[in-house]
């Protein structure tokens, strides 16, 4: 995906080019890090992040954030779809275009390795999806002194070809190191393997078992000047029109830009390859494979109710042992993991959440996301990916967000609750079918301290008598719903 307009690409720097069997086979590689999109719903938010808005080459379309209708994943693959509508972002004028970009960016990021899409791609005059990678000094050096790998790129004006391409800058000057391979049919008809292989000497592109492109990496500089020679973060978007993708066809619109999976893969030779310093580690979703698939066996002797209420979360859920005693006359059940975070509801949603159809969904997390070291935004904007998601799969179920509180052992993040319930309040106003309950003020007392009456011997989380007042907030909500 190019940076600036095509007419900045000077000297081709390609040295050789070769037709085979990729030199190194997929046995000689460790994997360390992939998207298998073996789930449903929103991209993982521990994985991507997203662009937004119109972002480079004057392209047409503009960039969403965790809208399902250009970016999810269903039927085994992520789906980047490309629409036209009339569509109206948040404090921007109505656009034409829409797609999603996806990228590994503050996620992970990595140095040398095997980087490789498994892809169909769309057709059409205008499209222009593309997979890449850009140097995680972008933002202090900028492009193309960041450096730019661009794996897979390919033009619906150019039906038959996909392009790899270097980008770099020497002398003081931009350098555009470019192959291409034609293909015997077009790649929006089956799904291929686009990838290159990155070593600290070189960099060779392939599609399958092709190595079509190259380029040694001493023609970018020597030493710290040397971009390839730092860590890159991962890109996947679908561009339309603009510099390279040329005139626009309307009529072949929707299209989608189908990817079965995407991984990197680390050599024994070059351990190099990493999550690179500062970058954030993806959370371990399997620590919940054990608890998770104990509410599926449990489940299969005993269902939940039908219509139910459920309450879901992190441990102020699962320690709330009294539930059902609180709410005799209530369908209740209860599915909380102890010590998760908002992403890992999210993610296994479609496996203790959507199964069930709740009517009602009473949540509590956020309070470990904040411990883990996430800010107030991200927080937030992992709750609203959550909540896409069930407005999604079950657009008439109401949520209700149970509130962050204050406890003993964590009063130094109060303020940080305070502005992540802040957040959450105000954005309840304009859904519908979200509710907010406030459990912050409950567990204060006058001095607007956390009442040591209401907690546990660990100083975290709530007592009887402590849940006994959250029952009380939450009653009314949970009344109001038959």
């Amino acid at each position: 995906m190019r940076i600036s307009s095509l007419n900045s690409l000077l000297a081709i720097l390609m040295l050789t080019m070769s037709f085979g069997t990729v030199a190194a086979q997929t046995n000689q590689w460790k994997l360390v890090w992939s998207d298998e999109f073996n789930y449903q719903g929103l991209p993982d938010p521990a994985k991507w992040n997203y662009e937004e808005g119109f972002k480079r080459n004057t392209e047409s379309q503009y960039y969403t954030k965790a809208r399902l209708e250009n970016a999810r994943v269903e039927d085994g693959h992520l789906v980047i779809e490309c629409r036209q509508e009339q569509y109206t972002p948040v404090n921007h004028a109505p656009v034409k275009y829409t797609a999603a970009s996806l990228t590994t960016k503050d996620l992970a990021s990595y140095q040398y390795g095997r980087i490789e899409m498994r892809a169909k791609l769309p057709q059409g005059q205008g499209v222009w999806p593309a997979f890449w990678a850009l140097g995680t000094n972008q933002s202090d050096v900028h492009w193309p002194v960041c450096g730019e790998i661009d794996i897979m790129e390919y033009v619906g004006k150019e039906p038959d070809v996909i392009h790899g391409t270097l980008h770099f800058s020497a002398a003081g000057k931009h350098v555009a190191a470019k192959g291409s391979l034609g293909l015997p049919t077009s790649p929006s008809e089956d799904f291929h393997v686009y990838g290159c292989e990155w070593t600290p000497e070189r960099i060779v592109f392939f599609v399958d078992q092709t190595n079509y492109q190259t380029n040694f990496l001493d023609q970018a500089g020597q030493g710290e000047d040397n971009a390839f020679h730092k860590p890159f973060y991962l890109l996947l978007n679908f561009a339309l029109g603009g510099a390279w993708g040329g005139p626009i066809d309307d009529a072949v619109l929707p299209q989608k830009f189908l990817v079965d999976y995407v991984r990197v893969y680390q050599a024994a030779a070059y351990p190099e390859t990493r999550l690179a310093a500062g970058a954030k580690k993806s959370p371990t979703f399997a620590k919940w494979e054990k608890e998770i698939a104990a509410y599926e066996r449990a489940d299969a002797q005993n269902p939940p109710p039908v219509a139910g209420v459920e309450f879901v979360g992190s441990s102020t859920i699962k320690k709330w042992k009294t539930l059902a005693q609180d709410f005799p006359d209530q369908p209740v059940f209860n599915r909380g993991f102890g010590g998760s975070q908002i992403v890992d509801t999210t993610h296994f949603a479609n496996r203790i959440i959507f199964p069930y159809a709740p009517r009602l969904i009473f949540f509590h997390a956020g309070d470990n996301d904040l411990a883990s070291g996430k800010s107030p935004e991200q927080v937030f904007s992992d709750f609203k990916e959550l909540i896409s998601a069930i407005e999604t799969r079950m657009p008439e179920t109401d949520v209700v967000f149970i509130s962050l509180k204050p406890s003993l052992s964590r009063w130094k993040l109060h303020d940080e609750e305070l502005a992540v319930n802040q957040m959450i309040q105000d954005y309840s106003r304009n859904k519908p079918h979200l509710k907010f309950v406030d459990s912050y003020s409950l567990a204060v007392g006058a001095d607007g301290k956390p009442r040591p009456e209401l907690f546990a011997e660990d100083r975290l989380h709530l007592n009887a008598a402590g849940y006994k007042l959250l029952a009380n907030q939450v009653r009314p909500l949970l009344n109001k719903s038959n």
